[in-house]
């Protein structure tokens, strides 16, 4: 199941040249630019993570201080639907490195929330809604490769990490249950397992989300 998850061509890419863009960037710095800037503004930053957990896992283990130092990780990552239609679907971003993902999961972050499959997967835009609403000038390469996508996969686009992201700013867009994550790391890797626990449990998993109310943040954001 692990290596369904990779995907070693990002077809969207395609559409990388009709923009400008930086091609130059520092190698191997990630982990330790961002260990010094979470030192530098204890209890300030809030993490992102959308994507395969490799150097966040990296950076939990070679400095270890640094998860009490987060104001939070907000990840989009996991599915913690137990009965629905995404129930048993092991999700890519976790997927991707599921031992990385692991020490992510028992790092001691004062906020440790996972917004998951069952949520960003109800966050889904048409095709046709998607032309006609991606009217801002951010948005225009996001829509060159989102025609990509339409034309060589599904006429919808759903809104993973954008989700993500959205909570940091706005957390009631989602409702939450606070529980224990586990990762799978040797019958099914990278699968969450999740049991929901008291106020005290250590992870906050979005289990709700208000998707009329997220599209009109997100419009009003990139307007």
């Amino acid at each position: 199941m692990q290596g369904e998850q990779r995907q070693p061509i990002a077809q969207q890419a395609a559409a990388l040249p009709r923009w400008p863009h930086q091609t130059d960037f520092p190698l191997n710095q990630a982990v330790d630019f961002l260990a010094n800037t979470i030192r530098s503004h204890p209890g300030e930053v809030t993490l992102l993570s959308i994507g395969p957990l490799t150097n966040i896992g990296m950076l939990f283990s070679t400095y270890p201080d640094v998860a009490e130092l987060l104001a939070g990780l907000v990840m989009m990552g996991g599915n913690f639907d137990e009965a629905g239609p995404e129930a048993g679907r092991i999700e890519w971003n976790v997927a991707g490195d599921p031992l990385a993902s692991e020490i992510t999961y028992k790092a001691p972050v004062r906020l440790h929330r996972s917004l998951g499959l069952n949520v960003t997967q109800k966050v889904m835009m048409s095709a046709d809604d998607v032309r006609e609403k991606f009217t801002a000038p951010l948005l225009q390469p996001v829509l060159d490769m989102a025609e990509i996508w339409f034309a060589g996969f599904y006429p919808f686009i759903t809104f993973h990490d954008p989700l993500a992201a959205a909570t940091i700013f706005e957390p009631d867009l989602c409702s939450y249950q606070q529980g224990m994550v586990r990762v799978d790391n040797i019958e099914e890797p990278g699968k969450t397992i999740w049991q929901p626990d008291g106020p005290d449990a250590p992870h906050q998993v979005a289990m709700m989300v208000d998707v009329d109310r997220y599209f009109q943040h997100f419009f009003s954001v990139l307007s």
